[in-house]
Order: C-alpha cells, then sequence, then structure tokens
C-alpha cells in the first residue's frame, strides 16, 4: 500500500507483483481522482479498468522498468507516484543498534534476500537468525544479532537523533517467498505479505563484558569515556 498526497520516491515492484495506490487530501483523508499511467505505458498496467472517480486503484508490474502513476483530483490537485519494477521479487534488510548502522560479519550494513533465497526453503521459510548475520560490528565494538522487526513506513529506523523502533512495527521470525509475495511470520504465529513500503530491520546487541565470566549484551549506548567504567548494579 501507498498513500500520498504529493510527489512521492519511487517504490519497488517485482515482475508480476501488485501494489495498491491511495489518493488522499491534505488531511490524509480519502480523495476521489482520475489515474493514468503518464510514463513506462509498457511496464505496469491497472488491474482495474474502471480508472475514474476512485480513491484507489492497483497496479501489477509487467516487465522490468519505471513508470509513473499521475492521480488527477481536479482543481490542480495531481500527485504522482514513480513504480519501479524489478526482475525478481526479494525484499532488503538493513543491520541496526538502534539508530546506528551497523557492519556485519559479511562486511555489509544491509542484504537483499531474493525470492531465490527464500524459494529454497519451501513453504514453511527460514528462520530470520539463519538470514541475518550472527555478528557485527560498530566501530570497535562487538555485536550480536537480537531480533528482527518489520516497520511501517512512518515508522522506519534512521540514524536521526533520539530514532529507535525496536518496539515499533512487529517483531518476526521467518521469511518465506509463497504465492509470487516475500512474507514475514509474526510472532503472533501469522504470515503476512510486506508491504512495499515497509522496511526490514535486523536489530543487533552490544557485547560488553563487565567482569571475568560475566558478559551482557545491551541494545543502546553505553559509555566508556573520560574514566566513567562500564557498570552494573544490582
Amino acid at each position: 500500500m501507498v498513500s500520498g498526497n504529493k510527489q512521492l520516491k519511487s517504490v519497488t515492484i517485482a515482475v508480476g507483483g501488485k501494489l495498491t495506490l491511495y489518493n488522499e487530501d491534505s488531511r490524509n483523508r480519502p480523495l476521489n481522482a482520475d489515474w493514468s499511467v503518464t510514463s513506462g505505458f509498457d511496464v505496469i498496467k491497472f488491474a482495474s479498468g474502471n480508472t475514474r472517480n476512485r480513491s484507489s486503484i492497483e497496479i501489477v508490474g509487467l516487465v522490468p522498468g519505471t513508470a509513473t502513476v499521475k492521480a488527477d483530483s481536479g482543481y490542480w490537485q495531481e500527485y504522482s507516484y514513480t513504480i519501479i519494477v524489478a526482475c525478481s521479487s526479494g525484499i532488503n534488510a538493513e543491520y541496526w543498534i538502534t539508530n546506528q548502522e551497523v557492519t556485519g560479519s559479511d562486511g555489509r550494513q544491509s542484504k537483499n534476500i531474493s525470492s531465490a533465497d527464500l524459494n529454497q526453503y519451501g513453504d514453511g521459510g527460514v528462520s530470520v537468525d539463519e538470514m541475518a548475520p550472527a555478528t557485527g560490528n560498530r566501530g570497535n565494538d562487538e555485536l550480536i544479532f537480537w531480533h528482527a522487526r518489520v516497520l511501517p513506513t512512518n515508522n522506519h529506523q534512521t540514524n536521526g537523533a533520539g530514532v529507535n523502533r525496536v518496539n515499533d512495527g512487529q517483531r518476526i521470525e521467518k521469511l518465506r517467498f509463497f504465492n509470487e509475495n516475500v512474507q514475514y511470520y509474526t510472532s503472533s504465529g501469522s504470515w503476512k505479505n510486506f508491504a512495499a513500503t515497509d522496511q526490514l530491520v535486523f536489530y543487533y546487541l552490544q557485547r560488553t563484558e563487565l567482569a571475568k565470566q560475566v558478559e551482557i549484551a545491551v541494545s543502546d549506548w553505553w559509555a566508556n569515556t573520560g574514566g566513567n567504567t562500564r557498570k552494573i548494579k544490582y
């Protein structure tokens, strides 16, 4: 699902993938519009023949390429949606420890998990523990994988000051490719499709040794400068 009342950044779907666009007014209320493809006519198509006077519409990716969809609500209210259709479906997983990016043991800060990667595990899917690098680092800090979350468009993890999404969205346990969609398995026990604007995050913890044979993991900054050593109270 993509909602908008302004020019949107590009959204990627797979060949054969479907995406619903929603038109809204400045108060985020549904707003009827006439829909049209203004570029990339061979890249996407509308799932329904009726494109007039409706607040939402579903599109289907046909071939790799870029297309633009316009919603014309009249009275100079025209909104654009840029759609990129990719060769194969998949999902990008980003590595974070709160609002700091993590370099995984694979040497990257994110990884693309393709439909081909997931297809080999069948309908039962694969644990996120298996897909995420087990360890990583942030500077000199040694990190370990914690858990995975799916974050909706208004709650993406970024490096903004104080932005911590470790309790937002949904904690997930598995991934799979099923019925031409990448899906995630929630901790409540159900499979769900990724929305086009969802963010998949692999969260990490900092491994910290307090004393011999005493080690804990923390999910945020822990000062160890200026003579302030790492301590625990109990």
